[in-house]
């Protein structure tokens, strides 16, 4: 087994993929600002370095030993008073990691960043690794992120070993945090606190299931290419077919108001003048809302076809996801 270098293990997906690196046998190098919880099985198979991936000498000490990688840590929220911090830790943080990678001979490190890179498909083409984006970037989370993939680039042309992996909206058991929205959406559909549509409700998305995505990443190191970068994708479904489907898994039918997008702009930038009055992070911001204009269905067949990644179709996996919600409610 090997020693595995590890940022992002407090995040929905990290948290996913350390635990099974650890089912594995693997030992983790785990760099973050705190203690990770739920180890305390792995007692021997687990080292924590307190700090950030700002820090290039924290990295490097973190990454000491380790053979493989990965790179899953990143700022992600939607709102920040510093507009710096997105490039800080995405783009920046990222270039450290692969620094210290490329110093220290890592073997492979496997840099995760997001399928909102790639920008909106096109009416009935699903985007691919190789899409040309027409659209300038929506938020700085996506553009912070696209330029983490450049540095990938720049580092495999220099004789390091990493391979990008594209998530797009993953789902499933877990903490409801930003990272995994859309169960935390289906948690507050379940307890009666949702029932509007963004738009017409016909905006379609990629719902990819955290168990295909992590088995994606693990075999992004196993078989992936130098300096490619992979879709880890999903079904693609409109906003209407995503709470069609929770509620007929659910059990549990809501009537849903579709809202128009000017009303949600003019509601977006209200949060976002009482964010910066108040410090109090808005609901939604203009960027973001910005984005319900347009599909962003994606096309995982590169990944299928040289990975092996799987596809759970979105019913399975919600209905395993409202399964966890309930068991979470009830204890």
């Amino acid at each position: 087994m090997s020693v595995v270098f590890l940022t992002g293990y407090s995040g929905f997906i990290g948290g996913h993929l350390g635990q099974l690196l650890l089912e594995q046998g693997h030992t983790l190098h785990l760099l973050g600002r705190s203690s990770p919880q739920g180890l305390e099985q792995y007692q021997n198979h687990w080292k924590w370095t307190k700090g950030d991936i700002e820090s290039k000498e924290l990295v490097r000490e973190a990454m000491e030993g380790c053979e493989f990688g990965f790179h899953l840590a990143g700022y992600a929220r939607l709102w920040s008073k510093d507009p710096s911090i997105w490039f800080r830790i995405n783009t920046q943080g990222a270039e450290n990691v692969m620094e210290a990678a490329l110093q220290l001979g890592m073997r492979r490190l496997i840099h995760t960043s997001t399928a909102g890179t790639i920008g909106p498909s096109l009416p009935g083409i699903p985007a691919k690794e190789e899409t040309i984006r027409h659209h300038d970037f929506f938020h700085p989370y996506e553009s912070s992120k696209f330029l983490s993939e450049e540095r990938a680039l720049r580092y495999a042309q220099r004789g390091l070993d990493v391979v990008v992996v594209n998530p797009t909206r993953v789902y499933g058991p877990g903490e409801l945090s930003e990272s995994n929205a859309f169960a935390r959406l289906a948690d507050l559909y379940l307890k009666g606190k949702w029932n509007t549509l963004p738009g017409d409700g016909s905006r379609l998305g990629s719902y990819a299931w955290i168990e295909d995505v992590v088995h994606g990443i693990m075999a992004a190191l196993e078989r992936g290419r130098t300096g490619e970068r992979y879709l880890l994708g999903g079904e693609n479904l409109s906003y209407t077919d995503f709470f069609k489907i929770l509620a007929e898994v659910s059990g549990k039918s809501v009537k849903m108001k579709p809202v128009a997008l000017p009303l949600m702009l003019t509601f977006s930038k209200m949060q976002t003048w009482r964010a910066e009055l108040t410090g109090k992070p808005p609901l939604i911001v203009p960027s973001w809302v910005r984005k319900y204009e347009y599909d962003w269905a994606v096309n995982s067949s590169k990944a299928v076809d040289e990975l092996g990644y799987t596809l759970t179709p979105f019913r399975d996996g919600m209905a395993e996801t409202v399964k966890f919600l309930s068991e979470r409610k009830s204890k």
